[in-house]
């Protein structure tokens, strides 16, 4: 807890001059981390927000990215421009000369690269009803797929995609 210490002089003839004063804490609460914000553990954002804390008021920090050494840091960290793929935050609390033995880590992963899609077989030129037959891949095992015709709204669809068809030229 606080302390404070007084130290006062008195000369030979008894005059005592004014006291000076320190104060300081001794802290014998080890600090624990604890991360209360963090990325979703998939996300598109190359941007990432992680906010933390500790059982010790007035706790220090210092955050390690993806195995670099520990260095100071203050909550919420912003990490910006992240590369895709997987990181990891590591985060203790520093107090009273004792530092959190067990940091708190976040981890996620950036993925900020579309799907690539490749229309395997599609119809061509003009085709007879129940013809009209799209076959797709993506190179992503994810992802979900839509699928429209001419201006019509985008709706979930699987490859072998065959919609129903009108007379007349289609997009």
């Amino acid at each position: 807890g606080p302390h404070t210490v007084q130290v006062r002089a008195t000369d030979s003839v008894g005059n005592t001059g004014p006291a000076a004063q320190r104060n300081w804490v001794v802290e014998t609460l080890e600090p624990e981390t604890t991360i209360t914000s963090a990325p979703a553990a998939l996300t598109n954002n190359a941007d990432a927000t992680i906010e933390f804390g500790s059982n010790v008021d007035g706790a220090a920090f210092e955050c390690s990215l993806d195995g670099a050494a520990f260095s100071d840091c203050t909550s919420p960290s912003e990490l910006a421009d992240l590369d895709d793929g997987e990181h990891e935050l590591r985060v203790r609390a520093v107090a009273g000369g004792l530092t959190d033995p067990t940091p708190a880590v976040a981890t996620w992963t950036v993925d900020t690269i579309a799907p690539s899609l490749l229309v395997t077989s599609a119809p061509s030129g003009t085709t007879n009803p129940g013809e009209s037959i799209f076959e797709f891949e993506t190179d992503d095992p994810t992802a979900t797929t839509q699928c429209r015709v001419d201006d019509g709204a985008w709706t979930p669809c699987v490859s072998v995609f065959a919609p129903l068809l009108s007379d007349g030229v289609h997009a």
